[in-house]
């Protein structure tokens, strides 16, 4: 491949903008799955991935971490909620262990819905 200067500045830009990859305009995958944990977490999925979602202090939700499976988020969600859980001795680690342990239990417990068709 022959290299060779780019006459002028513009020549330089559309001859970087060409050598970029081009990206497809598909849209990022809608989200459709919710799963709220607690006030400050929640698990999200789409077809490509779960994601841990954390509300900030504005109310929106960011993602902050991007797992492959369910059950891989929802064990790193339950190391995350112990490593920030205000823990200062042993006994504090059980209680916050048993608390994480009760809220993904009920976050994650089936719920069903019956209606009756007329």
């Amino acid at each position: 491949m022959e290299h060779t200067e780019p006459r002028e500045k513009g020549d330089f830009e559309s001859a970087v903008r060409a050598a970029r990859p081009r990206h497809s305009k598909r849209r990022a995958d809608p989200i459709t799955f919710y799963l709220p944990i607690d006030e400050r977490f929640r698990l999200t999925a789409d077809e490509r991935c779960w994601r841990i979602e954390q509300r900030r202090k504005d109310g929106e939700w960011r993602p902050v971490e991007y797992h492959t499976s369910l059950e891989a988020a929802v064990n790193s969600l339950s190391g995350r909620l112990l490593r920030t859980s205000d823990v200062r001795c042993l006994a504090d680690a059980l209680a916050a262990v048993d608390r994480i342990s009760r809220t993904l239990t009920l976050a994650l417990a089936p719920t069903f819905k019956v209606e009756v068709r007329p």
